[in-house]
């Protein structure tokens, strides 16, 4: 409902009516507009929506390349530390030991 109804702003209409009726169907009155098939035309069209690349080329082919070698590192048994991939439980540091001796449990 909002799609359409910022496109029907883009009329200037003083006061447009956009109603939902039923499951599939939107109710759109428009006071005083002249061109009708104007605004048809303009609120039955469908939406596009575009993604662009705004790497150059040549570090996107580095980016890929990264990709692929953490991939292929995985799947040969693991990747180093350095891969910058998810981390493992053996590349988490350990906490340091403390030098207190361990707790004893109290028996009943």
């Amino acid at each position: 409902m909002q799609i359409i109804r910022n496109r029907v702003d883009q009329f200037g209409v003083a006061e447009p009516s956009i109603q939902r009726q039923g499951d599939n169907r939107i109710l759109i009155q428009l006071p005083g507009l002249l061109d009708q098939e104007r605004a048809k035309a303009l609120i039955g069209q469908t939406a596009l929506l575009e993604f662009k690349l705004v790497k150059t080329e040549e570090e996107s082919k580095a980016l890929y390349d990264r990709i692929d070698g953490y991939f292929a590192r995985k799947l040969r048994g693991g990747a180093p530390p350095d891969s910058r991939g998810p981390p493992t439980r053996s590349s988490i540091p350990s906490p340091p030991s403390s030098s207190r001796p361990p707790m004893r449990r109290r028996s009943s």
